[in-house]
């Protein structure tokens, strides 16, 4: 399973100064590397960076990619509580199979991915609570985004992130689902996590209006692009069981110029 930060994040602050850019670097990196080690199922690996992070990096650090990461938000002032709490939502799904409700997947991609985002823009030096809850949202938004548009994948490793609450009041079992059962019911369920998902796409719009230029831009076509993806998937009818839904080639062009342009 091959994941690059635009799969994952709308943006790495590209405008940034360097020192930020190289800092979210090692932070992406390192939460990257710690859904891959949940993949693979890697839970006393991750556990120990969790400790290690937890207890503010003293002793010897578990492995580079954690000590790189910390000393990013060390030279920022930045505590490193939140990226413990990042390593260590990834360690506790390699002890459960599923995601019992919908919340409890907007907290995971809120843990995660909206952490990272959060952190991005901390490093940036932005510290505007309402700027950082709606980064910490679209963040999460991108990354609930690309759970389901890795269904199949997930699911391949015994891992579901469709809320079995929603399954349930839907009439859909996990047993369909590894059937690869797509039917109205399979839909239905994924039209409700679908809407919620949008739902905070449309509660972090405002974002690249708090922001200057051209950090907007960036946030822009990164809130564009995640947003297309989540039509994607609609448009596809929602099929994520048999192929990976995907932006076509000409319209990234077209979002990098609508970019441009406020939301």
């Amino acid at each position: 399973m091959s994941i690059r930060w635009n799969d994952r994040f709308p943006s790495r602050l590209g405008f940034a100064e360097p020192v930020v850019r190289r800092g979210v670097r090692e932070l992406y990196k390192l939460a990257l590397a710690a859904e891959a080690a949940s993949a693979a199922g890697e839970g006393k690996r991750l556990e120990a960076w969790r400790k290690w992070l937890g207890g503010d990096g003293l002793g010897e650090p578990p492995e580079a990619g954690p000590a790189a990461a910390l000393a990013v938000l060390r030279s920022a002032g930045l505590p490193a509580a939140p990226l413990a709490g990042l390593v260590g939502a990834w360690r506790a799904d390699c002890e459960r199979r599923s995601v019992a409700t919908l919340g409890e997947f907007e907290a995971h991609a809120r843990a995660t991915s909206g952490a990272a985002g959060r952190l991005a823009l901390r490093l940036a030096g932005i510290e505007d609570e309402p700027t950082l809850a709606m980064a910490e949202t679209l963040w999460a938004a991108r990354g609930m985004t690309a759970a389901l548009q890795d269904t199949r994948q997930w699911l391949e490793r015994g891992r579901v992130y469709l809320p079995a609450d929603v399954m349930a009041a839907h009439g859909y079992s996990e047993a369909d689902l590894r059937m690869g059962v797509v039917n109205d019911r399979f839909r239905s369920v994924m039209k409700e996590v679908w809407k919620a998902v949008r739902g905070l796409y449309q509660e972090s719009r405002p974002l690249p209006r708090r922001l200057r230029w051209p950090l907007s831009v960036e946030l822009r076509y990164g809130w564009s692009a995640g947003a297309a993806l989540l039509g994607r998937i609609s448009r596809d009818g929602f099929d994520v069981l048999h192929g990976r839904p995907v932006l076509a080639r000409w319209e990234a062009p077209r979002l990098a110029a609508g970019a441009l342009l406020p939301l």
